[in-house]
Parts: C-alpha cells; structure tokens; sequence
C-alpha cells in the first residue's frame, strides 16, 4: 500500500485525467466531503506585470463566471459557517464550497471586490503583511518584474543586457545562461535566500522597485483592507514575507504565523485571523499547528493548498483556481 502523501498523488493525477470525463454529480456522490475551497491571487483585465510571468490571473469576466458557475452549484460558506464545520466531529455530506484570495493583491480590491459584492458571495482574503501599503515587493515578483523588462527589449539589446548581467554573482551559480529562456528558467528557480542577488540584478537593470511600489501600489492598503471589512469580507494572515515554511525552523514557522496574524488583528480588530500556507503547508508538523493554536488563540482557522486531502478539522484544503475550473 502505497504511503498516505503518494497515494494523495496517484488520486490527484488520476483524477486531473479523468476530469472532463466526469460529471458534476458523480463528483459529489464519490466525494461527498465538504466544502471545497477554491483560491486566486489576482483577478486583471489587464497584464500585472509583477504576475504575469509567475502564474496566470482570470479576467473579471472569466472570474465572474465562476462565480456564477459556483452560486449554482454550491452554497457557498461565509468563515463562521467554516468556524462551525470545524467543530463537528464529522464533516456533512451535503457539498459546499467557500472562495479565497492570497497574497493580499490590490485587484482583490479594485476587480473581485465589486463582484463579490454583486453576486453577495463571501470571501476570505490572506495578507502577506510585509507587504501591506506597499512596504515591500515580494521576491519572486521581482522575478516577473525582470522578466518583463528583459521581454520588452529588441533581441539585439537582450542579449547585451543578459551579457552585462552574467558579470554578477550569476556566473557562480553554475548555472548556464546562455540565452534568455535559460535565463528565465534559472531565475524562476530560485529560493527566497538569493533575494540579495534578486536586489543585484535590479540595480544593474535600473529597475526601480520603490519606484514601482509607489505608483503602481501593486498591495492592498490599510484603508482598503478596512473598507472591505466593513463591507462583510474577513481577513487573515500569509505570513509576513511568503517563506516556504517546510524550510524553516519551527521557531521561525511560529513566529511567521504568529506575529502575520497579529498584525491583521491590528489592522481589523478582529478578535481571531485565519491563516493560509504560503506555497503549501507540505512538512509542517500538525501537532506543531495545533499547539501553536492552542497558545495563540487570535490564530484561528488554517488553510492549506492541497486540493481534496484530509487532514486535521482546524485545516481546509483548497484548489488552486486561477486556472481554469
């Protein structure tokens, strides 16, 4: 019998083949367990170019549609009917869904919002809180930011910018560059620990990240965060600075969640914040997780990325939906 994470792998491959094959009500007969959670970044009409070279984003009219879609297929749960499922000891059969967003983008304000709205269809929304009012750009947005630099350049000038940048550190990594898709798979490999060279190579490019920041205001503010709060939508936290969790500490992994969640008490005034894995909550201890809740007892709900997998009550799954559902 295969282990519990490779027999989750095989199920989500079998069923990532068999999908369109499937209808809707043979999903819910064979996978009754509810509700399905389904989460975005950003919803843009327009390139985001901190984005776009990262994972793809829906327009409002793709978003509305799964809105649509969703309304009449699902109920679709609020957070405290989430809070109430968690304390059942069984999950109901009935099927239910509930929507989210991560990373705490300023469209979840300016495009999803007003669909939200429209539709009365509630929403979850987990900051990054390094990144609230703009205070800082998140590293691999830097990423698409120089990717979109070098992709508007003319062959001849591409190549004598990815020459110049092969004079950095970038030569010691081993790595060959040797044309702009070796380029850009090198740099999308890499982890957040090489955000010092991630800064280097801005500089070189003259790419004006605070700059960015500030005219464009790629991040929610407080005061959006605020007036969305007043409207019905709840906030939680993402941590601080979007780490890979599995690749810390368990000291580091507490003080993430921890001090991200205190701050969206700060900033709402909410008396509890979910929290949701940035990346995935893979190799993080649950008993860890648990306890870390029963200490901090602002830390409510956690939302993980893994689509259909059981896991403890205090943890709801989600599939990722800026892809097409």
């Amino acid at each position: 019998m295969p282990a519990p994470t490779l027999r989750y792998k095989i199920l989500s491959k079998a069923m990532r083949m068999l999908a369109p094959r499937i209808p809707l009500s043979a999903y819910r007969r064979w996978m009754p367990r509810a509700p399905l959670g389904f989460f975005y970044h950003a919803v843009s009409d327009a390139p985001l170019p901190h984005l776009q070279h990262l994972y793809p984003s829906k327009t409002a009219t793709e978003f509305e549609q799964d809105l649509l879609w969703l309304k009449q297929n699902y109920p679709l749960l609020n957070y405290s009917a989430l809070l109430d499922l968690a304390d059942q000891p069984t999950r109901p059969t009935t099927p239910s869904a509930f929507l989210s967003f991560d990373d705490g983008f300023a469209e979840c304000y300016t495009v999803a919002r007003p669909l939200l709205l429209k539709h009365r269809v509630p929403g979850l929304f987990f900051l990054a809180t390094d990144w609230v009012d703009n205070q800082a750009m998140y590293y691999r947005g830097k990423m698409s930011l120089i990717l979109d630099l070098l992709t508007a350049l003319d062959p001849a000038a591409q190549t004598e910018t990815l020459q110049r940048l092969t004079q950095l550190s970038i030569q010691n990594s081993q790595f060959p560059i040797h044309n702009f898709q070796s380029f850009s798979a090198w740099l999308l490999a890499l982890q957040q620990s090489a955000e010092p060279l991630l800064d280097q190579i801005c500089e070189t490019l003259a790419l004006d990240l605070p700059g960015y920041l500030r005219t464009r205001q790629p991040f929610l503010t407080r005061a959006q965060i605020r007036e969305m709060q007043a409207e019905g939508f709840i906030f939680g936290a993402h941590t601080r600075r979007h780490p890979k969790l599995n690749t810390l500490s368990q000291a580091e992994q507490a003080a993430e969640i921890v001090e991200s969640c205190r701050i969206v008490c700060e900033i709402t005034g909410q008396d509890q914040v979910p929290f949701a894995f940035p990346f995935s909550g893979n190799g993080v201890d649950r008993d860890f997780l648990a306890r870390l809740r029963a200490q901090n007892p602002h830390l409510g709900l956690i939302f993980d990325t893994q689509k259909l997998r059981r896991d403890h009550p205090f943890i709801f799954h989600r599939i990722w939906a800026d892809k097409p559902l």
